[in-house]
């Protein structure tokens, strides 16, 4: 839980009326008293009919009080993951930016339990100096669950309150909480379709920018076309964009039946590069060139030739793709972080959670609808971009045209997704060298049940990639000619052989080399050629052609 959730009585722009009250009057609220539990995190309250509630945020729920009485709040903040603290430690970890603060004392530490014996701590504080504040904690530990019931206001306000904390401190409680949630009714929108849309940037934003944006507002009733005129939640409506973000983050909003996009790395092994970046950035490695001085015309055409083997005539269908220590590693280089290119940015959209089954459940445009990610890969992979997710609803939830308990179970991902999964998996776990996981993911994705063509052509393709970096020559050059035959008029195949016969040790093999080569280049220059295996390949994820990157659609 992070300190940035507590309500600061430091912040004193408040205009305070001081309102004495009875407890009498506090006692005659009970009739009336709402309760409101909490399913996410496992926890109950009550509060006085005439106060407010505010649960947007689930890990920081507020209770405010009427404007009759002076300024005060009830804050229940839940955490979770805490396995082995003790209930002193999680109170002492929890008011520990407190503890800095001017003026800070505490006035009482005991212990209490809560109706249903749950063993609790109660603390009674104080800070500031010229305004100061007076605040009641309740600290709670089950299990991997924190909960703090912060009741607070200022000092001299603290009587008239004191009576309306007591019983809403009083009435918490704990119940069992959610371990599980998916929200029906997300519309899915693939890569494909969504790189047919004209929006904002086409050129330099990754589709599934769009494509998951489009998700989030048909599930709320508009339509996809929106993004065509703007990026940003509609008028009137929420919009949340943060950094820092965790499971519980996405368990705070699917519980409530709010979608929300991630921004994730391709895969846990690997992420596709900038390509004239990650160039930069391997010569500056080796030492080839200094950074920050001007490139002589040779080391320019350096650049521009390893950028081509990354990105372009000689790279493969992703280009460059290298695990987030190596991009951090070159973004320290540079001097920015080039894991942050838009075009290569993936988004996806959570829609449910399964803590029994450790996954999270996304809508991808690349794999498909209601995919399945564990949550040691999710976090892998959300790492990277800084935990990043945006939500946007209408402010009032009622509006949701679809999206509810009724609606029909998802569909199962098609053959097309599940080999797009496949590929990339396999394509970026031999990018980073484990060829022996990488091979048993692509044939696997090869030997599927109705593997459309596209994809048939690519796993041979990159199957032939592993075999020759694995040191079987006669198995490469199977898997190339194979690929060859299913299309040739992709270049890529006839390269890859060229440069396996370059280096053979059979005199044929290199005799022929050359040939295979010219072959390649010619049909990077046949206009004709290029339209077909760009019609055929597969339009899941971005892609690279003879001279860089494949335009989205």
């Amino acid at each position: 839980m992070s300190a940035r959730h507590f309500v600061r009585l430091a912040l004193v722009s408040h205009a305070l009326v001081a309102v004495i009250v009875a407890p009498s009057v506090a006692n005659s609220q009970s009739r009336n008293d709402h309760v409101y539990v909490d399913h996410l995190y496992g926890w109950s309250v009550s509060y006085p009919d005439n106060w407010t509630i505010d649960t947007l945020d689930q890990a920081f729920v507020q209770i405010h009080q009427p404007s009759t009485l002076p300024y005060g709040l009830v804050g229940i903040h839940s955490a979770r993951a805490l396995k082995g603290a003790s209930l002193g430690d999680f109170a002492d970890r929890m008011m520990a930016n407190e503890a800095d603060m001017a003026g800070f004392k505490v006035l009482s530490r005991r212990s209490t339990t809560l109706s249903d014996g749950t063993p609790a701590l109660e603390i009674d504080d104080v800070m500031g100096t010229d305004l100061v504040g007076e605040s009641r904690k309740l600290f709670v530990l089950r299990g991997d669950r924190g909960l703090v019931v912060d009741a607070e206001t200022y000092r001299d306000s603290f009587p008239a309150l004191a009576p309306f904390f007591e019983k809403i401190l009083g009435s918490f409680g704990l119940v069992a909480p959610t371990t599980h949630a998916l929200i029906l009714g997300v519309p899915f929108i693939g890569w494909g379709d969504a790189a047919r849309l004209d929006y904002h940037d086409k050129n330099i934003l990754n589709p599934s920018v769009p494509a998951s944006l489009g998700m989030m507002l048909e599930y709320w009733g508009l339509d996809r076309h929106l993004v065509e005129h703007s990026l940003e939640a509609p008028q009137g409506w929420t919009s949340a964009s943060s950094e820092g973000g965790t499971i519980d983050s996405v368990r705070s909003y699917v519980a409530r039946g709010i979608p929300i996009m991630v921004m994730l790395a391709m895969m846990p092994a690997a992420h596709q590069a900038e390509p004239t970046a990650a160039a930069m950035a391997s010569l500056i490695g080796s030492g080839e060139i200094s950074p920050g001085t001007n490139l002589t015309q040779s080391q320019l055409q350096h650049v521009q030739d390893l950028t081509s083997t990354n990105a372009g005539f000689g790279s493969g269908i992703l280009g460059k793709m290298v695990s987030a220590d190596t991009l951090r590693h070159w973004g320290e280089v540079l001097g920015q972080p080039i894991w942050q290119e838009t075009v290569f940015e993936p988004a996806r959209v959570a829609i449910g959670f399964d803590d029994d089954r450790q996954v999270v459940i996304l809508h991808d445009p690349s794999f498909g609808p209601a995919w399945d990610v564990s949550y040691n890969d999710f976090e892998t992979m959300w790492r990277l971009f800084d935990h990043n997710f945006t939500a946007l609803f209408p402010v009032d939830l009622t509006r949701r045209s679809s999206g509810h308990p009724s609606a029909a179970p998802y569909a199962p991902r098609t053959p097309s997704q599940h080999a797009a999964e496949s590929f990339v998996f396999g394509y970026a776990l031999a990018s980073v060298g484990h060829l022996v996981e990488a091979k048993a993911r692509l044939n696997a994705g090869l030997n599927a049940a109705d593997v459309p063509a596209g994809y048939h052509h690519l796993f041979l393709l990159e199957l032939g990639r592993v075999a020759q970096a694995s040191g079987d020559t006669a198995l490469a050059a199977s898997e190339y000619q194979q690929a060859a035959t299913l299309m040739p008029q992709h270049h890529r195949a006839w390269l890859f052989l060229s440069q396996l016969y370059e280096h053979s040790s059979r005199p044929e093999w290199r005799a022929e080399s050359g040939k295979l080569r010219k072959k390649a280049e010619g049909l990077c220059r046949d206009v004709e050629a290029r339209s077909t295996v760009r019609r055929s390949l597969p339009h899941d994820f971005t892609m690279m052609g003879c001279e860089g990157l494949l335009p989205p659609s």
